[in-house]
C-alpha cells in the first residue's frame, strides 16, 4: 500500500502515540483517517481525563457520509470505538487541507438587463470630406432624395459624430462594444432613426459599451454608389478605432467588438467585419485604404461577430478572410436588399444598370456555414424593412413584435460568441458524489465544499463529499479562455 509522506508521518504520529496511550489528535481539526474498513474523515474534541471523543464520517459513495459519534482508543493501535459492538482499528491519518480557492468575480453573461444607462451624445470621431453626415428619416422616399441632390458635386468638410451609451456602476473592468450603423441607402438616415436608440439602451443595460454611429452619405452623377459605400467602410471602422483608441475611457475591451446595422447598415457592417483593402471596389480606390479616416488611431480590435439585419455583399469571397460569427435577419420577400442574390432595388427601372449583384443574407449564411452563422428569415412578401412598420398615411413608423425578436435573436447569438460554453455544473442525483461540466472554455477553476470536501478533481468533473446536510455547499470559481470570470454556486 502506497502513502504520501503526510500520511506516512501520520503512522510515525501513530505509532508514537500508541507506545504513550495517547491519541495524537488536535482537537477542532478534521483528519481524513483511513481505517481498515474504508476511508472517512473525523473531528475530536478532548474529553477531560477520558481521552478523546469526536465523529467521524464515512464514505461509502454518497454524497453525504454516514456519521458516528466515536471515542478514540489509543494502545499499541487507535482505535475508534463507538457503542459495544462496534471497533475500527486506524490504519493512518493525516489533516485535511482544502485546496486552494480563488474568489474570482462573476462575469454577466449579456442575457438580462440590469444596468441602468447614461448616453452621451453627438461625439465627434473623426472630420472627412463628403455631402452630408445625417439625413434624419422622415418619411420622404429614396428616389425623392436622389432626384434632389442626383447633380450634387459639391463636397465639404464634414464632422463625423455618435451617441455613445454606456451601462452605469456595472463594476466591470471591460466591456465588449456594440456598433450600430443605421440604413438609408447610403443616402439618408441618422443615429437616432426608430430602434437605433432602443437597441442601443437595451445593449448597454445588458452590460456593453454601445456606440450609434453617422457616416458620410450621397451619392450622385459625380460619386457611384460602390464609393459611397466603401466610404461607409471607412469612416465606421474609424468609429471603431477611435472608441478603441479612447478604451480605457469608455472601459472597452477591444477584443470583444460586434457590428449591427439595417440595410446600408448591415451591409457596411459585413464589410467592415470582412472587407480588406485589396476587396476594395475599383471605383472607390482612388478614396484611399480603409484607414484614411483617423489614419493616427491605429489601435487593434477583433470583430467577434456581425448583426447583419436584412443586408448583402457584393462578393462572397470576403466571408472567408475573418473567422467573424454572422447572424442575420431578412424577409425571403425583400424586394430592396436581395434575399438570394440579385441586384438591389428591384422595382427601381434601370437597377441593373445601376447597382451590382448583391448576395443577401441567405447566401452569406450558406458561405459562412452553420458553425458560425445564423439565419432567422421572415415571410413578408414586399417588405424590406423588418423591425417598424410605416402608416402610409401619415409615413410615422412604429416598432413591432419583430423588432424584439431580433433584439432577442442578436443577443443570444452575441452571448453565444462571447461563451459558446459557459460553465453549467451538472450534477445528476442526490446520492452522486461527481459534478460535471463541460471543460472546452475553461482556463482555470478552484473549488470550495462548505460543511465538506474535495475528494478529487480533474478536467471536467470534481467528487465532493458533504459531511453534514445542514452546512452543505459548493461553489466554483475561475476563469474562462477568453479572460472573463465566473462565480458559480453549484449546491
Amino acid at each position: 500500500m502506497k502513502y504520501s509522506r503526510i500520511a506516512l508521518f501520520g503512522i510515525l504520529l501513530l505509532l508514537a502515540a500508541c507506545e504513550q496511550g495517547e491519541a495524537p489528535f488536535e482537537s477542532g481539526v478534521l483528519y481524513r483517517v483511513e481505517t481498515e474498513q474504508g476511508e472517512g474523515y473525523a473531528t475530536f474534541s478532548a474529553n477531560g481525563k477520558k481521552g478523546m471523543k469526536g465523529v467521524y464520517y464515512a464514505d461509502e459513495g454518497a454524497l453525504f457520509a454516514s456519521a458516528k459519534d466515536v471515542k478514540v482508543k489509543a494502545g499499541k493501535q487507535i482505535e475508534l470505538v463507538s457503542g459495544k459492538d462496534w471497533k475500527m482499528p486506524v490504519v493512518s491519518f493525516e489533516k485535511y487541507e482544502a485546496p486552494l480557492f480563488e474568489e474570482c468575480p462573476e462575469t454577466w453573461e449579456y442575457t438580462d438587463s440590469v444596468y441602468a444607462v447614461r448616453e452621451i451624445n453627438d461625439v465627434v470621431y473623426a472630420k472627412a470630406k463628403g455631402y452630408w453626415a445625417s439625413y434624419p428619416d422622415t418619411g420622404e422616399s429614396f428616389l425623392s432624395i436622389y432626384m434632389s441632390k442626383i447633380l450634387d458635386k459639391d463636397e465639404k468638410d464634414l464632422d463625423l459624430d455618435m451617441d455613445i451609451y454606456l451601462p452605469k456602476k456595472d463594476g466591470t473592468a471591460l466591456r465588449p462594444l456594440l456598433v450600430l450603423v443605421h440604413g438609408g441607402a447610403f443616402y439618408n438616415g441618422d443615429k437616432t432613426d426608430i430602434g437605433f436608440p432602443q437597441w442601443a439602451r437595451y445593449f448597454a443595460g445588458l452590460g456593453y459599451a454601445v456606440a450609434s454611429v453617422n457616416y458620410r452619405l450621397g451619392f450622385g452623377l459625380f460619386l457611384p454608389p460602390e464609393r459611397a459605400g466603401f466610404r461607409a467602410v471607412q469612416d465606421v471602422n474609424a468609429a471603431i478605432r477611435f472608441l478603441v483608441h479612447n478604451r480605457e475611457k469608455y472601459q472597452i475591451d477591444p477584443n470583444r467588438v460586434f457590428v449591427a446595422g439595417t440595410s446600408a447598415g448591415a451591409i457596411t457592417a459585413l464589410n467592415v467585419a470582412f472587407m480588406s483593402d485589396k476587396d476594395r471596389p475599383e471605383q472607390a480606390k482612388k478614396d484611399g485604404l480603409i484607414m484614411a479616416v483617423n489614419p493616427m488611431m491605429s489601435d487593434h480590435f477583433s470583430i467577434r461577430a456581425v448583426g447583419n439585419m436584412w443586408g448583402a455583399v457584393n462578393d462572397l469571397k470576403i466571408i472567408g478572410n475573418a473567422p467573424t460569427a454572422i447572424v442575420s435577419f431578412h424577409s425571403s420577400g425583400d424586394p430592396v436588399v436581395p434575399y438570394g442574390s440579385d441586384h438591389p432595388f428591384e422595382k427601381v427601372i434601370g437597377n441593373e444598370i445601376m447597382f451590382p449583384v448583391m448576395y443577401g443574407s441567405k447566401f452569406i449564411t450558406e458561405k459562412a456555414g452553420s458553425r458560425r452563422a445564423k439565419l432567422y428569415t421572415f415571410d413578408m412578401p414586399g417588405r424590406h424593412t423588418i423591425h417598424a412598420d410605416k402608416n402610409e398615411e401619415t409615413g410615422e413608423r412604429t416598432l413591432n413584435n419583430h423588432f424584439f425578436e431580433i433584439e432577442y435573436g442578436m443577443r443570444n447569438f452575441f452571448a453565444d460568441v462571447m461563451l459558446p460554453h459557459p460553465f453549467v455544473p451538472v450534477h445528476e442525483s442526490d446520492t452522486s458524489q461527481v459534478f460535471k461540466y463541460d471543460a472546452t472554455d475553461i482556463d482555470t477553476i478552484t473549488w470550495k465544499a462548505e460543511g465538506g470536501v474535495i475528494l478529487s478533481q480533474d478536467d471536467g468533473s470534481v467528487r465532493v463529499l458533504f459531511l453534514s446536510k445542514r452546512d452543505a455547499s459548493l461553489v466554483a470559481s475561475g476563469t474562462y479562455m477568453s479572460g472573463l470570470t465566473f462565480f458559480k454556486q453549484c449546491y
